[in-house]
């Protein structure tokens, strides 16, 4: 066994031995159900067919863990893609399915079947926004469910298909790719797993290497006027250009793979085409191929590649309930339920969220209780014209309740924007896995390219004046001590990182198109920040700077200011002064506890 496994992978095996028979076992407890069981042993016959048996198993977890010991070659390959999909839930089944194959009730095609199933349910969950739902408990129970069925392709896929496991229909995943924020489900490497596996289905004869291709936005995350044009051009009756574009943006039919992020960025339309058409990526010749990129393009797109999703990863057992439209209503509790009294945000950033479309949702609030239904507001932060509550017995206004949180509206009765909860936001305390939160730690050779990168993209998309400002902030963090880390995403950012042993913690990341992002979500994780109260008396700080406010609601979250506050001298200076507090506070807590 140590010879196949090291102390880690001994520990996983005998854990995964206990849960093939009981799923409520505990990693924690492993020693403890171990001796209690193997203490019932007591005959020398039973206990050289233990050792016999956990030989076996450790054979098998060894090739799970590193396939390229399996000899099968369709196993090894299918095999290769669950390790690729990165989730260790699926071990357990693999291990039952590895140990049927050794006792020979099963065959290597049966193998590759049942995994293919499993890679289509994970990659089909995605799709439809329900990544992580129960999934650990899902394939722990698994394994009890299937244990005495056969054929064993059938069983598996019989059990992912019953109940609400979602495992997404042929119809759901149509209805998902239009309306789902695939850039927020998931993890990333998930996401660029299923746009490469996609890529690859197209048989190109010179395939492209995917290293070093990132997910991008062909619609960019931030929206300039250009795209703002291109989507006012076909608004339907009761649509706005916000909602349309929140509603589409993070969309699967919106996304590509390329390695030219920092060129395209959010460029126009007629920029981005050249590079997409010469790509040797077939999807982006396809994207190239329209002459203009709105909402029908963006929809086509998504259309196209929900058949090919279809036809690459197979369905649910034929007649498998469909639960994407509950789903998408027990998420929209879940999400309003976490805005903080103080806080609002509009029907599109809700319906951009959960995978609908605005006008279903505010149907829904309008006769389905949920909480916090009266934060959310209609575009510019007005209160709905045909908002009531629920309950006959209320007869105060939305506005006055809502002015009671904290939160303040101007003479046209639109609410502060600085306490808005944008879509981002949401996603954020939905717990949706979102990209740029951590900073990349890449070596010195590719920093220094991706400080070009930022530096360029800077001072294509603000005034020389705000490349000034963040040139001087930059070397006055440099200055106090501080380090400068690069995000590799299509929008280079730049991270003010205070280094502490093998950790590191940041009080802002900076985004070229205009926004210094205060990190009060990461800090609330590192000590000392991870106290409430020290957080508040950096927000306090920051806002005594001129331009500054940011909402005591938002301390949880990641909210910021314009760049263009840093061309005031003084209020630069401010700033200087107030990141230099951040990280003598940080450095002088360094032997305190982190979690």
């Amino acid at each position: 066994l140590q010879e196949h496994l090291d102390s880690q992978g001994l520990e996983l095996l005998f854990w995964l031995d206990l849960v093939q028979t009981d799923e409520a076992a505990k990693q924690t407890d492993t020693y403890a159900l171990q001796a209690a069981r193997l203490d019932r042993i007591t005959t020398e016959d039973e206990i050289e067919a233990e050792v016999q048996r956990f030989a076996r198993l450790g054979a098998q977890l060894a090739v799970i863990l590193n396939p390229a010991k399996e000899a099968d070659v369709p196993v090894r390959r299918q095999l290769e893609r669950l390790n690729a999909w990165g989730t260790t839930t699926v071990y357990p089944v693999l291990l039952h399915l590895f140990e049927r194959r050794d006792r020979g009730q099963a065959s290597s095609a049966d193998l590759v079947g049942a995994m293919k199933y499993l890679e289509s349910f994970f990659v089909r969950r995605v799709i439809v926004g329900r990544a992580t739902k129960n999934l650990n408990r899902i394939l722990l129970r698994a394994v009890q469910e299937i244990r005495d069925r056969s054929p064993l392709v059938e069983a598996l896929r019989d059990y992912l298909s019953a109940g609400r496991k979602f495992f997404a229909t042929d119809a759901e995943i149509r209805q998902a790719v239009r309306i789902v924020p695939f850039y927020w489900n998931g993890k990333s490497n998930q996401r660029n797993l299923i746009l490469k596996w996609i890529e690859e289905s197209f048989g190109s004869k010179e395939p492209v290497s995917p290293a070093g291709l990132t997910v991008e936005h062909v619609m960019p995350q931030t929206a300039t006027d250009a795209w703002r044009d291109m989507l006012a051009d076909e608004l339907e009756p009761g649509d706005d250009v916000d909602g349309t574009y929140q509603g589409l943006v993070h969309t699967i039919g919106n996304l590509t793979l390329t390695g030219y992020n920092p060129e395209l960025s959010n460029r126009p339309y007629d920029h981005k085409r050249p590079h997409l058409a010469a790509s040797g990526i077939r999807m982006n010749q396809d994207v190239a191929a329209n002459e203009r990129w709105g909402r029908t393009e963006i929809l086509a797109r998504a259309d196209a590649l929900a058949e090919r999703i279809i036809g690459m990863w197979p369905g649910p057992t034929p007649g498998a309930a469909e639960a994407s439209t509950n789903a998408v209503w027990s998420t929209l509790g879940e999400v309003l339920s976490e805005i903080p009294a103080g806080a609002w945000t509009t029907y599109g950033d809700v319906a951009a969220v959960i995978g609908t479309h605005a006008v279903p949702l505010g149907q829904r609030l309008a006769n389905h209780p949920v909480v916090n239904a009266h934060r959310v507001l209609g575009a510019g932060g007005v209160v709905a014209p045909n908002f009531r509550w629920l309950e006959p017995e209320r007869t105060e206004t939305a506005m006055d309740v809502l002015e009671e949180e904290g939160i303040t509206f101007d003479q046209h009765g639109r609410a502060n924007p600085q306490q808005r909860i944008t879509a981002a936001d949401l996603a954020v305390l939905a717990g949706l896995d979102l990209d740029g939160v951590e900073p990349a730690t890449p070596a010195d050779d590719a920093a220094g390219q991706r400080r070009v990168r930022f530096i360029e993209q800077v001072r294509a998309q603000r005034s020389d004046d705000v490349l000034a400002a963040v040139t001087v902030v930059l070397d006055a963090w440099v200055h106090l001590g501080g380090w400068l880390n690069f995000g590799s995403h299509e929008e280079t950012s730049c991270f003010l990182v205070v280094k502490r042993g093998t950790r590191s913690a940041w009080p802002c990341t900076i985004y070229p198109t205009g926004k210094v992002e205060v990190v009060f979500q990461h800090m609330a994780t590192r000590s000392p920040f991870d106290d409430v109260e020290l957080r508040h008396e950096f927000r306090e700080r920051l806002n005594a700077i001129a331009g500054v406010d940011l909402p005591a609601s938002k301390i949880a979250l990641r909210p910021g200011f314009d760049l263009g506050i840093l061309t005031d001298d003084a209020a630069r200076d401010a700033f200087v002064e107030q990141l230099a507090w951040f990280r003598t506070v940080t450095v002088n807590a360094a032997e305190l506890p982190t979690r």
